[in-house]
């Protein structure tokens, strides 16, 4: 038996009116400008990070990328899932943080996210008045050209999360999910239409520990009967908080699950198992990013592949079969 959560409707500024503290707690709808999340210079250089990542998935291609920004650094990948062949294409880059800018409101217009540097450029912006983020990516390496825009009007409402990760630390985030793309991509010689495909995002940004760890899986797509289905599910750091299932109903808070795999093997089989979840993940290809420099340390995992089995939620039992995503395992140091 599936268990649901109840999800409050999501504050209007970041600060409680009544403490002046961050508005702890999980909600449906949009994530508050964080304006005033940094206290002081020293926390916005080494306590500060910003990303967001995002996937488009049409056709037969998924394809993930993400922007990162923090006081000292900023980093960006990205990865293309080919689905009928089952194989992995990605690429990173780390530099200088004038290199990437993330914004402290994800709804307002202008620039959202942008990494910059040669033979790559990848940004997302918000200009529109129907509501939705404009794509644009170009790497050389991976012959790769994007121009799409991720549409909000029929896609269910985000899940907005503010967690008190004691000791001052605080992390603000927003999962979206079901977003209808519009667009085209290249992938080396080939055009792929994204019309009609979906898509979301994870927009995060926080005074974080020196340590994070936690494990995460995110998949977008259909159910056996063709509804739409996707989920954002989140084993350790804020847990429970963070995992969600979006459908046709709405944004369906559920139980943080086990992630698990062979860390001997994580191109093997990987679960994802809780109150009413049950999934097993196959792993097409792993973008790994494991850094020594000094006195940070990075060790990231994002396998991208396929989920099969069922989800639960609204009293109804949802079968997957081959629906694309990724999964992840990141212990840093930062």
């Amino acid at each position: 038996m599936a268990v649901a959560r109840l999800l409050r409707p999501a504050p209007s500024s970041f600060l409680d009116a009544h403490t002046r503290r961050p508005a702890y707690g999980a909600y449906v709808g949009r994530l508050p400008a964080l304006g005033s999340l940094c206290g002081s210079l020293a926390d916005d250089l080494v306590r500060r990070k910003r990303w967001v990542w995002a996937c488009l998935s049409a056709e037969d291609v998924f394809l993930a990328f993400a922007v990162v920004r923090t006081g000292y650094a900023a980093s960006a990948f990205v990865s293309v899932l080919d689905t009928r062949r089952f194989q992995l294409e990605d690429c990173a880059w780390t530099g200088p943080p004038l290199l990437g800018r993330v914004t402290d409101d994800v709804h307002a217009a202008g620039l959202v996210a942008r990494f910059a540097a040669p033979r790559v450029c990848l940004e997302v912006s918000r200009a529109r008045k129907e509501g939705g983020l404009d794509v644009r990516l170009r790497s050389k390496r991976l012959a790769l050209e994007v121009d799409a825009v991720m549409l909000e009007a029929d896609a269910p409402p985000p899940l907005a999360v503010i967690a008190d990760l004691g000791s001052g630390d605080v992390d603000a985030t927003e999962k979206r999910a079901l977003m209808t793309l519009r667009g085209h991509a290249r992938v080396g010689h080939r055009r792929i239409m994204l019309d009609g495909g979906r898509g979301g995002y994870d927009y995060t940004q926080g005074l974080l520990p020196r340590r994070t760890r936690w494990r995460w899986a995110y998949g977008v797509g259909t159910t056996s009967r063709g509804d739409p289905i996707a989920w954002n599910l989140t084993a350790g750091f804020v847990g429970e908080a963070e995992c969600a299932v979006f459908d046709r109903g709405g944004v369906h808070g559920v139980a943080e699950p086990v992630i698990a795999y062979d860390e001997a093997r994580p191109d093997g089989p990987w679960s994802v198992r809780g109150s009413g979840i049950d999934l097993t993940f196959r792993v097409a290809g792993v973008h790994a990013e494991r850094r020594r420099l000094g006195l940070l340390r990075t060790d990231f995992l994002q396998p991208a592949g396929t989920f099969d089995g069922t989800v639960e939620v609204g009293g109804r039992v949802h079968v997957v079969r081959d629906l694309p995503g990724v999964v992840e395992d990141q212990d840093v140091l930062w």
